[in-house]
């Protein structure tokens, strides 16, 4: 697996450096200072709501956009003015782009051509991009004989067909429905793993970020809040809003005190004593705290569990999503929680009204910043 984004000095590996890079419109800041290192070989994701700039810095790399300040760097290349067609990066868009009047095959072979390729050796090119993406025996359709998919993948092969050392994606499957989305999704990962091609990826959906990057970048309102592996970020926050935005969380307020056994004592608004073990990068929080808890990490039982925290609480509601309940809690100690559990294998039947146990071992909930 690729290294972590990061925004230290240059590496061997690098493929892509972003230096201070800011757009402005007007009095409005799309992108406020983002430096970023991406490695050869990556599949990185930007990540964030709308307006948060994940665009405006995709756009910035491709050359449509010109930032207000800062550089970019491919290759060891300041491409920063360098036009849009001469920075020789591959694009797929989300609204596809396929020229209506021209078949499958000469849609993909069409980069070939603009750059004054030879007709035998495009030919063989355009099939072997075709073949990466499932779709050299459609090479003689016309677009709209092509479903959403279909089309998709025919765009993808045509940004491919020129072997770029970078690809950019923006937001390519959002048009899909959800299960065209997940198949392609899986497709997308398997084709970086395929060919090694660098990948940035757009997308403000955070699950299709964490099931397909090596390393997303969280933004939000034009600067990075955190980056990092997927697994890193959804496990270890920084802060409320990364918690809150990857997946769901529950926050809970107290203030902590060191612990005799290396760890924390939170003490809750409600007045309960909860412990906490801290991670090797954790640092220890003293005075007010806040403390995200995913509700996966919650076992809901009729008693508590031995070396848990545990408090009190009532069912207060219950989501059905196939395989699991998301269940609502109230508890005097920490006020309402999420928790979710197997639909098959919960320790309780999530009744609503039924008095239960919320259970957590120390280690499974983490400090984070309050912004």
């Amino acid at each position: 697996m690729t290294g972590p984004a990061t925004t230290g000095p240059a590496t061997a590996d690098e493929i892509v450096r972003i230096e201070g890079l800011t757009k402005t419109y007007g009095a409005v800041r799309a992108v406020d200072d983002v430096s970023l290192s991406i490695p050869r070989g990556a599949f990185l994701t930007l990540l964030g709501a709308s307006g948060s700039g994940k665009t405006t810095i995709l756009m910035s790399i491709a050359g449509f956009v010109q930032p207000s300040a800062g550089r970019i760097v491919v290759a060891g290349r300041d491409i920063t003015h360098v036009p849009a067609n001469k920075r020789g990066l591959g694009m797929v868009f989300q609204g596809y782009a396929l020229f209506p009047h021209m078949s499958v095959g000469d849609n993909v072979g069409f980069p070939l051509r603009v750059r004054g390729g030879k007709r035998a050796v495009d030919r063989d090119r355009v099939a072997q991009a075709l073949a990466l993406v499932q779709m050299d025996h459609l090479i003689d359709r016309m677009p709209d004989a092509l479903s959403g998919g279909q089309q998709q993948r025919v765009a993808l092969a045509r940004a491919l067909v020129f072997n770029p050392a970078i690809l950019l994606l923006d937001e390519p499957l959002s048009a899909l429905d959800k299960k065209l989305r997940a198949d392609l999704q899986w497709e997308l990962k398997e084709l970086h793993h395929k060919i090694g091609t660098t990948f940035i990826y757009v997308t403000h959906d955070q699950d299709e970020a964490l099931s397909m990057s090596d390393n997303i970048v969280i933004l939000r309102d034009g600067r990075i809040e955190q980056s990092g592996a997927p697994g890193t970020l959804y496990h270890r926050p920084a802060s409320r809003f990364v918690a809150d935005f990857l997946g769901k969380s529950n926050f809970i307020p107290g203030t902590a005190a060191p612990d005799p056994s290396g760890g924390i004592t939170v003490t809750t608004r409600g007045g309960q004593l909860l412990s906490k073990a801290l991670a090797d990068d954790e640092a220890a929080p003293a005075g007010p705290c806040l403390m995200a808890l995913r509700p996966e990490n919650i076992t809901v039982t009729h008693t508590p569990l031995e070396g848990h925290n545990t408090v009190e609480g009532t069912i207060t509601g219950v989501s059905f999503f196939g395989a699991d309940h998301q269940i609502m809690i109230e508890t005097p100690a920490l006020g309402p929680v999420t928790a979710r559990s197997h639909a098959l294998r919960g320790a309780v039947a999530p009744d609503t009204g039924a008095r239960v146990c919320v259970n957590w071992r120390p280690g499974d909930w983490r400090a984070v910043a309050d912004r």
